[in-house]
């Protein structure tokens, strides 16, 4: 069995001997005459169907089938040259079909699919004469040179329970549902290892990989190292097998640096023992762990360690496996164009393997970064070949992914109801997959589309439902992605308090598991949390840790000088934050997200009419309104009413404002965001007459204060203390000098004014 997530290659292969069989004792004269009658039944059977007779699965000559039981017993311990050369030896003396497939399947997991092909291509030809067994397997062994793992399964399925005391059509049927995560699994795995022949090393390993897919980390750790120490003399493959279990299991533990170098251990034996597609697939499954630590460097190298070799091998399917790799890396980078390429590429790889899953997916995953830089037809119609492909081979997880990506793409095109229903799809998926990870992500994106459907109540239900599987899981990584996802939900709705939480616990795992990539995000989460509660020493000290991470990608380092501006004007130094907002802008341009770029022109708007220059600052917040209701993007439209309304306001242009006040209502409604909020209240104050403005704001004051939005909560104190003549006004104006907050003593309108 191959290690969880690899391909089925055709691992432990072996035909248990003929197996002894009694019956009534029968007198020699009864055995010749009964051998007679068969033979005359053969021959008349034989000339009525015009067919051949099944040939023998086992070779009979005694050497032969001594060095064929060698052999296998050898695959079964992973020793694929000492195998090879066996069942090779024994092909000369006495060449049965059975010999040649296990040959085939140990050929393909060398990567040497030209010459396992080629000993298909002739089992192929002879397709009449074989068994019904070893067509079966001639059927899985085929899919698998291309990929085509699901087909693959159900050809080892029928196989098995055609012979189910075979060990190692066993044990190829149990790595090929590992490869698959059916939820069969466990019922396989207990009529496989009970079988004597299992070497022990072998079955621990296969617990490992069990206890992988039912999410049982501690038992996977605990069997793979077994395992490891098991396999330690004599069985090096069988070792480096369990140590990509040990690994996986330390990766989901959070323990990264770990994870990596248990990686390495097992790939740099696989590749010197020629274990080609092992040794790929680990490979590639190192990439995440590197990736978490930022380290793009020794992805690329790795990567580049294998080209040459799989070229070498002529192996599309693994060609194509590595080129959707190097598109995961460019995408990282952020090099979207290179990422579609080396998809595309990936893509082509696969057709010409035949292999629809590995075109789908490569497909599907080049519909991100089309969207990315705004390709969004070029990414529909990728995705819809994608689907066609992912519906006729019909692999819930291919189809999970795909229905994933659509909903993406709808959900970017403000094509809510549309993204839900893809998600949900994959939802359904997922769950008939038993892949617990992936229900809890996709709840994740249905909450994000709740968020963008204005139904926050729901996001939290949602993204607390996935948080609880995360839990469950134990994947720390999972846990602070969603508490991320939590904490921005909640600083949405104003709940600061579990805005804090959720982030501070965030920022604690990420440092702990080392991913400095999304330990940027919830640092910068934290300082925008710290901004609210007036705590500006305390944001501007987040920012500087967050720079220090590293490696910030240019969005990254958009947030961060957004941040640095809305400090900077919350200290009254328009240069200061005109100069950080342009840089956010500069960094969004080159992404090419363009609501992120709108959100950045309207910063510099605020710092435009924060000058005085009002003329400029209503231009921006025109044009910005205009492509947010043209891009259907209605969190740029709602923000850019809102200034807009202030503008017309201090222009004294009240039934102007009036109209700007009522879109932004309906927006507002459409899509609820505090801080939105905040600002038509304010703004709606100022249009009112007293007492209702004095009310308005009083009203204002205790909502801020329940939620622990201190900034707002001096903002509006000053506004009303200002408007009543409250003597209190100068201690107030003495707290706000000692927090920096010197724009509050200005003109105190909106909030990031």
């Amino acid at each position: 069995a191959q290690a969880a997530g690899d391909p089925p290659f055709v691992l432990g292969v072996a035909r248990t001997p003929a197996r002894d069989r009694t019956g009534t004792k029968v007198t020699v004269v009864a055995i010749v005459a009964a051998m007679i009658i068969a033979l005359l039944s053969l021959v008349t059977h034989r000339q009525q169907a015009g067919t051949a007779a099944p040939l023998s699965n086992w070779p009979e000559n005694p050497k032969a089938k001594e060095l064929a039981e060698s052999a296998l017993l050898a695959a079964r311990h992973f020793n694929i040259g000492e195998a090879l050369d066996g069942l090779e030896k024994a092909r000369k003396i006495e060449d049965v079909p059975r010999l040649a497939l296990w040959q085939s399947g140990l050929l393909l997991m060398r990567g040497e699919r030209l010459h396992a092909t080629q000993v298909l291509s002739v089992l192929e030809s002879r397709r009449e004469s074989l068994q019904r067994v070893d067509q079966l397997m001639l059927d899985a062994i085929q899919n698998e040179v291309t990929g085509r793992f699901g087909p693959a399964l159900e050809a080892w399925r029928i196989a098995y329970e055609m012979d189910p005391d075979d060990i190692d059509v066993g044990l190829a049927f149990y790595a090929a549902q590992v490869h698959e995560a059916s939820p069969e699994l466990r019922t396989t795995f207990e009529r496989v290892a009970k079988l004597d022949d299992v070497p022990p090393p072998r079955r621990l390993l296969m617990s490992a990989q069990l206890a992988h897919r039912e999410n049982d980390i501690d038992r996977q750790a605990n069997q793979a190292q077994a395992a490891e120490l098991a396999s330690a003399t004599g069985w090096p493959v069988m070792a480096a097998l369990a140590q990509i279990e040990m690994a996986r299991a330390l990766k989901a533990m959070g323990q990264v640096g770990e994870s990596r170098e248990k990686f390495s251990e097992a790939i740099k034996t696989l590749e010197q023992s020629d274990v080609l597609r092992p040794a790929i697939e680990a490979r590639l499954d190192q990439m995440d762990p590197a990736l978490v630590q930022g380290d793009m460097a020794h992805v690329d190298s790795g990567l580049d360690a294998l080209q040459a070799r799989v070229l070498k091998a002529g192996d599309n399917y693994a060609i194509g496996r590595l080129l959707h790799a190097r598109g995961r890396l460019a995408r990282r980078l952020g090099d979207n164009d290179r990422a579609v390429a080396y998809y595309t590429a990936a893509a082509e790889q696969h057709e010409s393997a035949r292999n629809p899953d590995g075109v789908a997916s490569a497909l599907s995953a080049a519909s991100g970064p089309l969207r990315r830089i705004g390709r969004n037809d070029e990414a529909r119609e990728v995705l819809d070949r994608a689907l066609r492909l992912a519906e006729q081979s019909g692999t819930p997880s291919i189809l999970a992914n795909v229905h994933g990506n659509l909903a993406n793409l709808a959900a970017t095109e403000a094509r809510y109801a549309e993204a839900r229903k893809h998600y949900e799809a994959s939802l359904t998926l997922f769950r008939e997959l038993h892949d617990q990870r992936m229900e809890a992500v996709t709840l994740g994106h249905l909450a994000n589309v709740s968020v963008y459907e204005g139904d926050l109540r729901a996001a939290d239900k949602l993204n607390r439902e996935a948080l609880a599987l995360f839990r469950t899981l134990q994947q720390p990584p999972d846990i602070a992605r969603i508490l991320t996802s939590l904490s921005t939900a909640a600083l949405d709705s104003g709940d600061l308090s579990n805005a804090s939480e959720f982030s501070e616990e965030a920022v604690v795992i990420f440092e702990r598991i080392k991913d400095p990539n999304r330990l940027a995000n919830a640092l910068t989460l934290r300082a925008d949390v710290r901004l609210h509660a007036a705590d500006l020493a305390g944001a501007t000290s987040l920012l500087e840790k967050t720079e220090a991470t590293g490696n910030l990608d240019d969005e990254k380092q958009a947030i961060v000088a957004t941040l640095r501006g809305r400090i900077a004007v919350l200290r009254n130094q328009s240069k200061a934050a005109r100069q950080a907002f342009g840089i956010a802008l500069a960094k969004r341009e080159a992404t090419e997200t363009r609501a992120l770029q709108r959100a950045s022109r309207l910063d510099l708007a605020r710092v435009e009419l924060m000058d005085g220059r009002l003329a400029v600052a209503e231009q921006t917040a025109i044009e910005v309104a205009v492509q947010g209701k043209e891009d259907s993007e209605l969190s740029s439209e709602r923000d850019a009413r809102l200034l807009l309304a202030r503008i017309l306001l201090d222009q004294n242009r009240h039934s102007d404002a009036e109209r700007e006040m009522a879109a932004a209502r309906a927006l507002l409604d459409g899509t609820p965001h505090f801080d939105g909020e905040a600002t038509w209240t304010l703004l709606r104050s100022r249009m009112d007459s007293n007492p209702d403005r004095t009310q308005r704001l009083r009203w204002l004051i205790e909502h801020a204060r329940t939620h622990g939005q201190r900034l707002l909560e001096l903002r509006v104190t000053g506004m009303l203390y200002a408007e009543t003549n409250d003597p209190k006004l100068s201690e107030w104006r003495e707290q706000v000098r000692s927090l920096g907050l010197l724009s509050l003593l200005g003109p105190m309108l909106v909030l990031g004014s």
